[in-house]
This record gives C-alpha cells, sequence and structure tokens, in this order.
C-alpha cells in the first residue's frame, strides 16, 4: 500500500479518525506490522523529518474537562524526561520496557493501542528508533503528533577520534549519533523541548509544565558539575572508552574522553563486527594500553568478554539505553549517569 493510499484510508477525506473507526485502523495496523510492514523500514538517513511534528507547529489537543494528556514516550529514558516535565497532570506511557534494546525493539498490539490512542508521541529522534520508524510514519499521517526531544540539538557524527578501526561504510547505520542522553547538557534540551511540546498541546497547565522543567534543568546542571568533578579523579592520559558499540561519544564529547574503539563499530547493536576490525582493536588496546572495555547491561557481553580476556582487561557494564525498576541500580535518568560515572571511574583511575 502507498502512502498516498495509506493517507486516503486512514484520514478519511482529511478529518482525523473517529472514536469509531479507532479499532478498525488498530486492527489494520497490527496486521500491517505482523505481516511484515515493518521489515522493511526505511533508513534513518534523512528519512526521519518526514514523519516528525515540529514543536512550534503543534496546536492544543481536543481534552475533555480536566482531562489529562495522553503521551506515548518511545525509550524509557525519554519516559523519564518527559515524567519530570508532566508530572501528574499527564498520563504517559513508556513504550519500549526496562531492559529491552531500543535498536531493535518491535512494537506490539498493545503498543500500537496506546499509540493510535495517543494525544502526543515523544521520541529520541535522529534513528534511534528505526525500526519503528514505518509505524510512526503512519500515525502521523492521520494527525497524531510525533515530536523528537532531539530537534536543534547539537548532534555529534562519528566519535571516533582516531583512524586504527575506522568503520567500513555499510556499518555506517545513521548519519548522527543518536545518543544525545548519555551528556546532560543536552537533556537540558530535550527537557526545554519537552517544556514545549506538552505546554503546545495543553496550554492550559503550560506554567506548570515550565516550573517543573526548571526544577529538573536545575538537577541535571548540578549533575553536570558532580560529573566534572568525578571525571578529575582520572589522569588525562587514562580517558579512554573502548565500548561494545558507539554509544559514548556525547559523553566522550563533553567531558574530555577519547573514543579510542567499539567491539562493534558501529551506532546500532544490529551490526556484526569483522574478524579485521577486531584484531586491530585487540592491538590498538594493547598499544594505548586500555584498562577496561565498557558494555551495556541489557545486551549479550559475548563478544566483548572474549576480546576482554585475549587482552587482559575488565568488562565493566553500563546502563546506556535503559534503566532499570525502581528496585535496581538506575531507576531514573540521573541515577543512570551516576552509576555510570562512578563505574567509569572506578576502572579508570589508578
Amino acid at each position: 500500500m502507498t502512502a498516498a493510499s495509506r493517507s486516503s484510508v486512514i484520514r478519511q477525506s482529511g478529518s482525523p479518525l473517529h472514536a469509531m473507526a479507532r479499532p478498525i485502523f488498530l486492527a489494520w495496523m497490527i496486521s500491517f506490522i505482523l505481516l511484515g510492514g515493518c521489515a522493511n523500514a526505511p533508513k534513518s538517513r534523512g528519512h526521519e523529518q518526514a514523519f516528525l511534528t515540529p514543536i512550534d507547529a503543534l496546536q492544543p489537543a481536543p481534552l475533555p474537562a480536566n482531562g489529562r494528556l495522553k503521551v506515548v514516550a518511545t525509550t524509557n529514558v525519554v519516559a523519564d524526561v518527559v515524567r519530570n516535565v508532566g508530572g501528574s497532570d499527564i498520563e504517559l506511557t513508556p513504550l519500549i520496557p526496562l531492559g529491552a534494546d531500543p535498536h531493535a525493539y518491535q512494537p506490539t498490539p498493545g503498543d500500537l493501542q496506546a499509540l493510535t490512542q495517543a494525544d502526543l508521541i515523544l521520541i529520541n529522534g535522529l534513528g534511534l528508533e528505526a525500526p519503528l520508524e514505518s509505524t510512526l510514519s503512519t500515525l502521523s499521517l492521520d494527525g497524531i503528533p510525533v515530536v523528537s526531544l532531539s530537534e536543534g540539538v547539537n548532534a555529534r557524527d562519528w566519535p571516533m577520534q582516531t583512524d586504527e578501526q575506522h568503520p567500513p561504510d555499510e556499518l555506517l547505520d545513521a548519519d548522527l549519533d543518536p545518543h544525545v542522553w548519555l551528556d546532560p547538557l543536552q537533556v537540558i534540551h530535550w527537557t526545554e523541548n519537552t517544556q514545549q511540546a506538552l505546554s503546545r498541546r495543553d496550554p492550559v497547565r503550560a506554567e506548570t509544565y515550565r516550573q517543573r522543567a526548571q526544577e529538573y534543568q536545575n538537577a541535571l546542571r548540578e549533575l553536570h558539575e558532580w560529573i566534572l568533578k568525578r571525571v578529575e579523579e582520572i589522569p588525562p592520559a587514562r580517558r579512554m572508552l573502548v565500548a561494545d558499540h558507539l554509544a559514548l561519544g556525547y559523553f566522550a564529547h563533553r567531558y574530555g574522553f577519547e573514543m579510542v574503539g567499539a567491539v562493534i563499530p558501529a551506532y546500532s547493536t544490529g551490526a556484526e563486527p569483522s574478524s579485521q576490525a577486531l584484531g586491530i582493536l585487540q592491538e590498538v588496546i594493547r598499544e594505548r594500553d586500555v584498562a577496561a572495555i565498557f558494555v551495556e547491561r541489557s545486551l549479550n557481553p559475548r563478544l566483548a568478554a572474549r576480546l576482554a580476556q585475549d587482552v587482559g582487561v575488565p568488562v565493566v557494564p553500563l546502563y546506556i539505553g535503559t534503566l532499570t525498576p525502581p528496585s535496581g541500580e538506575a531507576p531514573s535518568y540521573i541515577a543512570m549517569m551516576q552509576y555510570n560515572v562512578e563505574a567509569i571511574v572506578r576502572a579508570l583511575a589508578p
């Protein structure tokens, strides 16, 4: 089905879906996904902008009296930021569950129901949600606004600072690095975008959203200052990062680390490294005297563990793309960053 024909079916002569039509649309969406509609999801290179709604184009949502804005956030990191701004004034649904890899997540029928009923969908953007792009594109045709919290951020290219492990073109799975949340100052920008998006969809509560956003931004600035002090404990010569995939570029740039290499030299966790690339990385780790390999807790550490054993360095788990349940070590974004920084300092400080 072409985009034009989908539009004519979904929009029903240009108007949003009526309540009676939503079950029909939901059934169609479930069939579309389960029969492989996302199997050929468009690449993230320049495609994402086609289905995003600019924040300054958002209009008030038709909320019932005293009704709460229904907001869907893709990753649980995005959801945590949105929760700090929206509080109890929104009905928030995190889409990607705790512990799941956002690079590879596919929506369930329950996810699709939440998406079709949303007043606002907030995403990380920059290609992180590539497996969801077909779904998000279809929803945007119905007039459900999809907003990237990374709108207007100073997005970075490949974070590699050396040429020893330069990846081949086929591993360049995104134009820009989507892992912006690993820089708290970028999350301050996310918070501003969240406030603006919620306020435009729900102007009655705009001042409340503004106050919460300001409080959370102050907490993020305190987090940034704390990280600066902790990183000072690591001598500059030892501030070298090797990770399981290229997720730490924003953190490295902000806090003066060098991204020496990655087990999977790509942004996505779905890429496969060549034996040649792994051999080169092994040589670099030995020559540079790299102290540890950092791996994402939600991923299989098999390759990183084998490499670490070969070169005689420890594997250090971090929380990158997902938070933990409330009883865990990283139940919030700020707690996640604190955990990661403590782990990095312990591994690299003399």
